[in-house]
């Protein structure tokens, strides 16, 4: 409890933050356009380790039959007439309280881009998302998470309007096979309806997306989440103000779309085995094992840099294509020495030069950093990495701050010349003792 105490009296807010939360009031319309929606999809990106692509020309191989046992979605109707749109309860508006937790993606796991074949197969027909669904002009993404057996885990298809009018919209359809996909939130079920024999949960929602000079409320979103056909869905659709009946409209559209015509095919995404990269999962439970792993062993320190950080964890992944990382861990209470090695050039960093202090020394600035950092420099200042040639102790002095313990913390990463980009987050060390741990490796 007195850490507890201790760390919370450390903390600084932002005036400028402290500012605008004393001027609080409910959002108001805004007009004009939005360009990203960084924020919307920021769970669905972090889990995948990718982010949302744009649908490449040929990405997944065109899937051929469905294979034996698989599902094969419903005939669709046509001529079903606009009256027999289901009517849902999406509870009460405003806002949930929502559990936020991790998701962690099965060993093994790959992701690809999905094609319009691909989207096509998906949903049984050339292009349903438009002239079915009131997609009409959206601007589409999509990509796939799948098993290390090449079957699909979990999909997400998102559909983007920017036309400056009150048409615009914002949605992301989640898919995975036999169960809801995984949420980064856990939300009760705020309204619940029956449609054809299955149970659809509907939720009020609001989001902000980032436009050209101001910030765009989407206050008339809303999301749904079932299962049918053996596939989990959840759709959210994110719209502006006074387009809350339009929304519904194509969230119920959708709805019928899956059940009631079967709309939805996972199965036909499955990758060859012959496509499917190669991986390895491993841990060690000692340095020395780790050591053992050659083609890391040079960037890995000797020994444990502090004999008293006694509690040890590593592991590799590997990832053809996609990853090649050893990570290893000390930890001694609320501090930890962090060492990953990064191989094949698969990480990107942001290389520095030690001539230009402002772009990675934080004894230049204040906490907070969001208020004292230059736009220019925040990402450098954040996560700086410089070529093996430059390192030195004033470097490692440069990158120190005060960890939460009171003790002092340094964080940066280190390029060697065959690519390989070792990054370090050392707590509760000297900057001589962080300097002696990384000299040792160049």
């Amino acid at each position: 409890m007195e850490y507890y105490k201790s760390y919370m009296d450390r903390q600084v807010i932002s005036p400028a933050v402290h500012e605008k939360l004393l001027d609080l009031e409910a959002p108001k319309k805004r007009s004009g356009s939005w360009l990203k929606y960084g924020a919307l999809a920021a769970c669905a990106a972090l889990i995948a380790g990718v982010g949302v692509w744009r649908m490449l020309p040929a990405d997944i191989p065109a899937p051929g039959p469905v294979q034996p046992g698989a599902q094969a979605p419903g005939p669709i109707q046509e001529d079903l007439p606009q009256s027999a749109l289901p009517q849902l309860d999406y509870g009460k508006a405003g806002y949930s309280d929502d559990a936020a937790y991790s998701i962690a993606l099965p060993e093994g796991s790959f992701s690809r881009n999905l094609t319009e074949e691909n989207l096509a197969s998906l949903f049984g027909e050339e292009d349903p998302l438009n002239t079915k669904l009131g997609w009409e002009g959206a601007e589409l993404s999509a990509y796939c998470i799948f098993t290390a057996e090449g079957k699909p885990w979990e999909g997400t298809v998102t559909g983007r309007r920017v036309t400056g009018g009150p048409d615009d919209f914002y949605a992301v359809l989640t898919l995975a096979p036999d169960a809801l996909p995984l949420s980064c939130t856990v939300s009760p079920a705020d309204g619940v309806t029956q449609c054809w024999g299955v149970e659809v949960i509907g939720r009020y929602g609001g989001i902000y997306g980032e436009g050209s000079d101001m910030e765009v409320w989407l206050p008339e979103s809303r999301e749904v989440e079932f299962v049918a056909h053996g596939v989990g869905c959840r759709l959210c659709i994110y719209g502006q103000e006074g387009e809350g009946e339009r929304v519904e409209t194509m969230i119920s559209r959708f709805v019928r779309y899956a059940i009631a015509e079967g709309g939805v095919d996972l199965s036909c995404l499955t990758v060859d085995p012959s496509d499917i990269p190669a991986w390895r999962e491993e841990s060690f439970s000692t340095l020395a094992q780790a050591r053992q792993e050659a083609d890391f062993a040079p960037y890995l320190p000797q020994s444990a840099p502090i004999s008293d950080y006694g509690e040890f964890y590593g592991r590799l992944s590997f990832q053809d294509g996609v990853q090649n990382m050893l990570f290893v861990r000390w930890s001694r209470g609320y501090d930890n020495v962090e060492v990953a090695v990064c191989r094949d050039g698969t990480y990107p960093c942001h290389l520095v030069d030690p001539n230009e202090p402002e772009a990675y020394d934080l004894r230049l600035y204040e906490i907070p950093w969001c208020d004292s950092v230059p736009e220019e420099y925040r990402e450098t200042v954040d996560h700086p990495a410089f070529k093996a040639e430059d390192m030195s102790l004033a470097v490692v002095e440069a990158r120190g701050r005060e960890h939460d313990t009171g003790r002092m913390t340094y964080s940066f990463g280190v390029l060697h010349p065959d690519g390989t980009l070792v990054s370090y987050r050392c707590d509760g060390m000297t900057a001589e003792q962080v300097w002696e741990l990384v000299k040792e490796t160049l």
